[in-house]
């Protein structure tokens, strides 16, 4: 996955926090502010915000600030949509937005049944099965989980 250049939020140089953009589109104020929000809260919260606001960028914002935050490139991206039409879509998002190869991208769903990769996109009714597994996976390895 790309990479953020590691600066710390509040610093004026352009970061997704302070008005920098989420792969190539810039973050609204109340994006910024729930970013800088968060981050605050020790990267922990959840987004209410209705449909077609910007969820998506936002956590594809919050997803490059986590990662330029962990050490060695070792943290799990784990996605749960409602529906597959919503998988696909995040998949194509992922894919710009964060410059993530298709290959490093995993489907789990009633039609598809990917291997576990680094981002992994689950459809909740197969979520209920492998998202625990994969995450437990993911800390007993050392991993850190990134949980959408």
């Amino acid at each position: 996955m790309a990479m953020m250049a590691g600066s710390a939020i509040g610093s004026g140089d352009g970061n997704v926090a302070d008005g920098g953009n989420a792969g190539g589109y810039p973050l609204r104020r109340w994006q910024r502010e729930c970013l800088r929000a968060w981050v605050r809260a020790g990267r922990r919260g959840i987004v209410d915000v209705a449909t077609g606001a910007g969820k998506t960028a936002l956590a594809l914002a919050a997803v490059k600030e986590a990662e330029a935050r962990t050490e060695g490139g070792q943290m799990r991206v784990r996605v749960i949509v409602p529906k597959v039409f919503l998988a696909r879509q995040w998949l194509t998002d992922i894919m710009a937005q964060l410059g993530v190869r298709r290959g490093e991208i995993g489907i789990c769903s009633g039609e598809l049944r990917e291997p576990d990769r680094r981002v992994t996109i689950y459809v909740l009714n197969t979520a209920r099965t492998a998202v625990s597994k994969h995450i437990l996976d993911d800390l007993r390895s050392g991993r850190s989980v990134f949980l959408i």
